[in-house]
């Protein structure tokens, strides 16, 4: 039976990938001083944990979404702004 257990190398290579992926990510929003600096290296950590990169499907998935979803809160943000 073949072993499925990954290599050394490979693991060594994910945890690399995902320990400079997010203390890069955290470094970039605190340089520019975005209000939400802490919720980024989350995001990020939630992108890079995965055994290998996204398929381009899967990434333009995720930007779709994320498009949606700011589209979304500006246009409820600018009908209840005349609300208390």
């Amino acid at each position: 039976m073949a072993d499925l257990a990954p290599s050394n190398e490979s693991v060594h290579r994910r945890a690399l990938r995902l320990s400079v992926g997010v203390a890069l990510v955290f470094a970039l929003t605190q340089l520019t001083g975005w209000p939400l600096s802490h919720v980024a290296p989350f995001m990020a950590g939630v992108l890079l944990q995965d055994s290998g990169p996204l398929s381009l499907q899967r990434g333009w998935f995720i930007f779709r979404m994320a498009l949606i979803s700011l589209f979304s809160g500006v246009v409820i943000a600018l009908f209840l702004k005349n609300y208390p």
